[in-house]
């Protein structure tokens, strides 16, 4: 895209016959097909000569500013008004430079593909046939206008001779040749009168332009304004009510606050309360929890006890078990044989009945000790049951008292946080009715600058009316004074 719009900035700073030759050599033999219609090539060259004829530069020239390029479109019937005008502008000055080349004509008439007729690098290099019939169909028609120039110019001279030849005769009446000059200084003051009433026509209607660009600026400014304040109000009207509910909310989350310390206060009392209910109860739990302990230590003594000599009883059994089967094994032999017969009848000799009266003892004891054991434990769980709907009051009044807390935590972090929003509703509010205010300013002098361009484009539209009216009262009055001009001459 860049190297498409260099090409065509390329194009447009060459001369206004340079580019007419691109133009003619770019569709010579495709699109609008210039090499069959030599009609439309005449176009080109009419454009052309037109361009070349308003531009100060003349030929060396290669585009007309929006003044110039305005009549150019007049004269093809393209645009009527000032505000057509500058919508077509928008349309063909492709480059936006605020001017427009012969080029941009082109492509606006015969409706061409600017980025094509830039690229078009192989039509203009064919070995010069396009271009040769292009440059010589723009020689041709030069060379007509040429020859219409000079037919005109001896047309010119034909008819001042030929005045001088009337003059001469007309020298015999003194009366008629003084009516005469009188009639065509009248004529010329009539003409001059006519071409600065015309002058001064087209420097209105330039001035109406203008002014009425200005105003449309200023129009659509306010429009802009108006919708720009609509917005700030609207903003001001949600920052408002934003303010409003955050505002709401911070009173809701300080009631909620203060709702909550107050529970708080009261579940951690009843939770003191339970707990010197409870207190009681539990030091006699646990004192009988300390008694069940001491007998259950009681009981498991007892018990090792127990387990100790029937481990010992078992002991002597089993030793009793290895000899017999030695005594018996052929195997270890008559002396080994011998002495385990002989260790077995002293330990079947021995007493057993202290293990036995032991065992017995230790039995009689480990009864009684459970019998006081249960006790302890009845004692203990009667203690416990006691203590049940105390234990439970007190663990209901913590747990109400750790939610209290919990709930007063977040009743400030609630109102902290709407706090928190309740300042920046507010601040968003200053600043939406800083922009309204703002707003509010632009659209009263956006709303001023209008009344006032509306009031200088009226000035311009009257100051165009008096002019037209003047170069029609001119034009009627170069009229009056050509008729008695001929009048003049032929009397």
């Amino acid at each position: 895209m860049e190297d498409d719009m260099q090409r065509l900035q390329d194009l447009n700073r060459s001369p206004y016959v340079e580019q007419a030759v691109w133009f003619l050599n770019a569709y010579w033999e495709k699109g609008t097909n210039f090499g069959k219609n030599k009609k439309e090539a005449e176009k080109v060259f009419k454009i052309h000569q037109l361009v070349v004829e308003l531009d100060p530069n003349g030929a060396e020239g290669n585009e007309l500013d929006e003044i110039k390029a305005h009549q150019v479109l007049e004269k093809f019937g393209m645009t009527k008004t000032h505000v057509d005008f500058r919508q077509l502008l928008k349309s063909i000055d492709v480059d936006n430079n605020g001017k427009v080349s012969l080029t941009e004509f082109l492509t606006l008439q015969f409706k061409s593909d600017w980025k094509e007729l830039v690229n078009s690098i192989k039509e203009q290099g064919d070995g010069g046939r396009s271009l040769n019939a292009a440059t010589e169909t723009l020689k041709a028609a030069q060379e007509s206008l040429k020859a219409a120039d000079d037919a005109a110019t001896k047309a010119k001279e034909d008819a001042a001779t030929a005045a001088e030849k009337e003059k001469a005769a007309k020298s015999m009446s003194k009366a008629a040749v003084e009516a005469e000059a009188k009639a065509k200084k009248q004529e010329a003051s009539a003409i001059k009168s006519e071409e600065k009433s015309k002058v001064d026509e087209a420097n209105a209607k330039e001035a109406e332009a203008k002014q009425i660009e200005s105003f449309n600026e200023a129009k659509a400014a306010e429009d802009s304004a108006v919708a720009a304040e609509e917005d700030a109000a609207s903003k001001k009207a949600a920052a408002e009510a934003a303010e409003k509910d955050a505002a709401d909310k911070k009173t809701a989350a300080e009631a909620l606050e203060a709702e909550a310390k107050v529970n708080a206060k009261a579940a951690k009392k009843a939770t003191t309360e339970a707990r010197e209910a409870e207190k009681v109860f539990k030091l006699a739990e646990d004192e009988l929890n300390k008694a069940l302990q001491q007998q259950l230590k009681a009981e498991k003594e007892l018990t090792d006890s127990k387990e100790d000599l029937e481990r010992q009883e078992k002991e002597i059994q089993d030793r009793k078990d290895r000899l017999k089967k030695a005594s018996e094994d052929p195997k270890a032999g008559p002396v080994l044989q011998g002495k385990a017969a002989h260790e077995l009848a002293q330990m079947n000799a021995e007493d057993p009945s202290y293990l036995i009266v032991a065992k017995v003892r230790v039995d009689a004891a480990i009864r009684a000790q459970q019998k006081v054991t249960a006790e302890a434990a009845s004692k203990k769980e009667e203690a416990a049951r006691k203590r049940k709907p105390f234990l439970e009051k007190r663990e209901a009044a913590e747990k109400a008292e750790a939610a209290a807390e919990q709930s007063e935590k977040e009743a400030v972090a609630a109102r902290k946080e709407a706090e928190d929003a309740l300042a920046d509703a507010v601040q968003k509010r200053k600043d939406a009715e800083k922009q309204h205010k703002d707003a509010l300013s632009k659209r009263k002098k956006a709303e001023s600058e209008r009344a006032k361009q509306e009031k200088l484009k009226k000035k311009a539209e009257d100051s165009r009316q008096k002019a037209e009216t003047s170069r029609k009262a001119a034009e009627k009055a170069r009229a009056e004074a050509q008729e008695s001009a001929k009048e003049a001459e032929s009397s």
